[in-house]
């Protein structure tokens, strides 16, 4: 009877090896970190009263996280704004003349509960959008989606906060990806501070992909059962 030495001695191991370590990397999670750079429209710095540091985000096949730092106190937390087709500011640099009516145009929201649950809406207009207003720090930008006008797709997620800190966990399985990645947009109800960006390798995988899974599995079940004199394993 042979021993796990000769399993693993045989000159097709290396070779299933390097077929399982392809397949698992396909997995691997897509992770980040995004400064906020992004100034706006409306104010000459980039934050007053509080500040936001950064975006971390990672994916997961559909699963996206994304965790907003800051720093300063916030009173109300405003509504994730998500742009299927990239992310198109207007300007460059700090985007200083960037707002809802200059740069990009959001197909998508997410609705913080107060239950702790994320709602995800389609925006289908101008009626779709709660804006900054003159009574608060900027003027134009998005804080609030406007369920009355927009199309309610389901609960998608969770979200929760701390003093320092917002985090988006949500599946954007029904967000119709096109490229490689999703533009977002947050602030606080009153506008003080907004941190845009886009996080890639969020797109659906191709179905070439699932076909790679397959024949990887096809290849591992073939080289057991042609090697079966030689024991696996427990």
């Amino acid at each position: 009877m042979r021993s796990h030495m000769d399993y693993i001695k045989h000159p097709n191991f290396k070779k299933i090896n390097i077929i399982l370590i392809f397949l698992v990397l396909t997995f691997t999670c897509n992770a980040g970190v995004i400064n906020d750079d992004y100034i706006g429209a409306g104010l000459k710095k980039d934050s007053y009263g509080y500040d936001i540091q950064n975006a971390e985000y990672s994916v997961i096949d559909n699963i996206s996280t994304l965790k907003i730092n800051f720093k300063g106190y916030i009173d109300e937390l405003g509504d994730l704004f998500i742009s299927a087709d990239g992310w198109n500011p207007y300007g460059d640099s700090n985007f200083i003349d960037d707002n809802h009516f200059t740069g990009e145009s959001w197909e998508y929201g997410l609705v913080l509960e107060d239950t702790g649950s994320i709602r995800l809406y389609e925006l289908t207009g101008e009626e779709s959008f709660i804006l900054t207003s003159d009574k608060q720090s900027r003027i134009g930008h998005e804080i609030l989606v406007n369920k009355d006008n927009a199309i309610d797709l389901g609960q998608v997620g969770q979200w929760n906060t701390d003093k320092n800190f917002v985090q988006f966990v949500f599946d954007h399985s029904q967000v119709e990806i096109i490229g490689d990645g999703i533009g977002f947009h947050w602030s606080d109800q009153s506008g003080k501070d907004v941190i845009e960006g886009f996080v890639t390798d969020v797109a659906v995988p191709e179905p070439s992909f699932y076909v790679l899974i397959v024949c990887g599995m096809i290849v591992l079940f073939v080289f057991k059962y042609t090697y079966h004199n030689i024991p696996l394993p427990y």
